[in-house]
């Protein structure tokens, strides 16, 4: 099979502008209320007026209808279409038409038809692509699969910036019944095969579903002959297991012991998943939530053979571990990395949620956005400082810059003399003065304040819930109004919605959960767990554990990978598909893993592109 690539997206277009007439006719259905008189002004405009306005007045017109839910509003929206086929608004009546779909019936599967043709469209623009990943990730997640994976697809096609990502999610998506599909519609091509049978096939591996690995390794020597993709593939595919051993190290007794024996259930669900369990042995210590412990349990596992080792749980044991590690054993630690601390050539790697690995993801997140030149609004307590440095020291290695870092007291209420501080900092003193000299000419008499346009692309704001909720709206109060908000799981502490997110529709945040999306190694993993633990809902702790001993088993075991090259399989670039997100761990040490984001409508938490 020959793969030809797709043609790639058209350069973005502009942003299409709205006339005057037309500006009046929405101010007059949306402000005023008068929807009926909008309506029957823009249809005499479709029917009377010159071309170009004739056109956006017809669009325009479709527009409002479906906003108001009326009746044949989709009839209206064919009809448009029909007669303005390469119209600048034709991505827009698609986008309003997912949203009337999932409006009127809830039908996901229609409203993601609507957006693969937003996304699809020659006529796209980047705030149009923006809002069209933002709806249509969550929607595609909870989809039916092929709907899910073939917007993956679009979304990959037109979002270069992030292709890797959507192609991973249509991975995790895909069952072999669906990646034969996309290859008979060709789907597949020369510019995403690779990246996508490489994820379908790691996805597999982890899992053990050798015989799958085995075909996707076969398409891709038809698809990418003599690929480095094919070969790595191929070699996966033709390896066979090897004995290992795997030394677990957490915390079953002591103040600690719940979270130990929460990791431990998540380390025996996924062994018993594997199916070359029988090669892999587990020598589970106690570290008794004690750093010394800790150590003394370490060199025991060594004497015993570990060619892996998981653990431990706690940061304060990390640290006293560090100067026993030489790097010959893999050490992967379910700990936050002790501050400070060089990870670096000591062969422990960090995979966990912590708040400056969720920091490190959020600024190449917000980067990838164009959010470049930010805000950094932190608390004054050591790991809020570390968290928000955490971030600006990622979102410099993206190509961005901290404009302004401000801390806040903690006993502070009312915070608007320090963020109006915060808006003079950043302000474009050119076009303050400039704007100065004018005044001055036209207006010389009187005086008159300039509310400066805001110069910074989004905050981060690295506090608790309670916290962001009070700045929020004391923000819009000095004229930051709609630039987005960024923040960790820190901002989940039960105070985040106490004004309803009022101001909060722009933000996205990480908010840690067991995952809870369909994918069948999701339902078989929750399912295991209800049979051995009750009807619970597992802690994050378990999923993170249940991917790290797949992780270890992977490349002790599946990989045969001992000492120095069992290291470096760790650093793969590939990274390791999981439960809990795609984790690849950096050279110095810490997992950075893709995570789900929310954001705030109606008063309510929900799922963000």
């Amino acid at each position: 099979m020959s793969l030809a690539p797709q043609p790639g997206v058209q350069q973005l277009a502009s942003a299409p502008q709205i006339s005057a007439d037309i500006q009046a006719q929405m101010h007059r259905a949306r402000i005023d209320g008068d929807v009926p008189g909008a309506l029957q002004a823009l249809a005499q405009m479709a029917a009377s007026a010159p071309a170009p306005l004739a056109e956006e007045a017809a669009f325009r017109r479709v527009q409002l209808m479906l906003e108001n839910n009326m009746p044949d509003s989709d009839a209206a929206a064919a009809q448009v279409l029909a007669q303005y086929p390469k119209g600048a608004l034709v991505p827009y009546v698609h986008f309003w038409l997912s949203g009337w779909r999932l409006r009127q019936t809830g039908d996901v599967a229609g409203a993601l038809g609507e957006l693969d043709q937003v996304l699809e469209s020659p006529r796209l623009t980047r705030e149009l692509l923006v809002r069209a990943l933002a709806t249509g990730a969550p929607l595609a997640h909870r989809a039916l699969e092929w709907d899910s994976v073939r917007w993956f697809f679009a979304a990959a096609h037109a979002d270069s910036a992030r292709r890797d990502d959507w192609l991973r999610d249509a991975a995790n998506r895909a069952s072999m019944a669906s990646i034969q599909r996309l290859r008979r519609e060709r789907l597949i091509d020369a510019s995403n095969a690779t990246t996508f049978y490489t994820a379908a096939a790691r996805i597999r591996l982890m899992a053990g579903k050798m015989d799958e690995v085995a075909a996707i390794a076969k398409m891709l020597g038809q698809d990418a002959p003599g690929s480095a993709a094919y070969a790595e593939v191929q070699g996966w595919a033709s390896g066979k297991t090897r004995p290992a051993t795997i030394g677990i190290l957490l915390p079953l007794t002591g103040p600690y012991a719940q979270y130990g024996r929460d990791a431990l259930r998540g380390i025996r669900l996924a062994y018993a998943s594997l199916d070359y369990r029988r090669n892999v042995v587990l020598v589970i210590e106690d570290t008794g939530s004690e750093p010394d412990a800790c150590v003394q349990a370490y060199h025991r596992l060594l004497t015993d053979g570990a060619d892996i080792v998981i653990g431990p749980l706690l940061t304060k044991d990390t640290a006293a571990l560090l100067p026993e590690l030489t790097g010959a054993v893999p050490v992967l630690a379910l700990s936050s990395a002790p501050a400070h601390a060089n990870l670096q050539g000591r062969g422990v790697y960090i995979h966990s949620f912590s708040l400056r690995m969720q920091a490190r993801f959020l600024a190449g997140y917000a980067a990838s956005q164009g959010a470049r030149h930010m805000v950094i609004i932190q608390g004054n307590q050591p790991d809020e400082i570390a968290e928000a440095d955490s971030f600006a020291s990622a979102l410099a290695s993206s190509g961005g810059t901290v404009e302004d870092t401000v801390t806040l007291p903690d006993d502070g209420v009312d915070y608007r003399r320090v963020l109006y501080r915060m808006r003079e900092d950043t302000d474009d003193m050119q076009l303050l003065a400039d704007l100065d000299r004018d005044l001055d000419l036209l207006t010389p008499d009187q005086d008159i304040a300039i509310r400066m346009p805001v110069t910074f692309d989004g905050i981060y704001l690295a506090m608790d819930g309670k916290h962001v909720a009070l700045l929020a709206g004391q923000l819009a109060y000095v004229g930051v109004i709609g630039v987005p908000l960024y923040g960790s799981s820190r901002w989940d502490d039960g105070h985040l919605l106490d004004d309803r997110g009022r101001y909060l529709s722009s933000s996205r945040f990480v908010d840690i959960q067991f995952p809870d999306d369909d994918t069948p190694a999701m339902q078989e993993a929750k399912d295991a767990y209800r049979v051995a633990w009750g009807g619970d809902t597992p802690v994050p702790l378990v999923g993170i554990a249940y991917d790290t001993l797949r992780i270890a088993a992977v490349i002790s075991s599946r990989l045969g990978l001992k000492g120095q090259d069992a290291v470096k399989g760790l650093q793969s670039s590939e990274g390791f598909p999981g439960l809990t997100g795609h984790v690849r761990f950096e050279p110095d040490g810490i997992g950075d893993k893709t995570l789900d984001l929310f954001t705030v409508q109606d008063g309510q938490a929900v799922p963000a592109n």
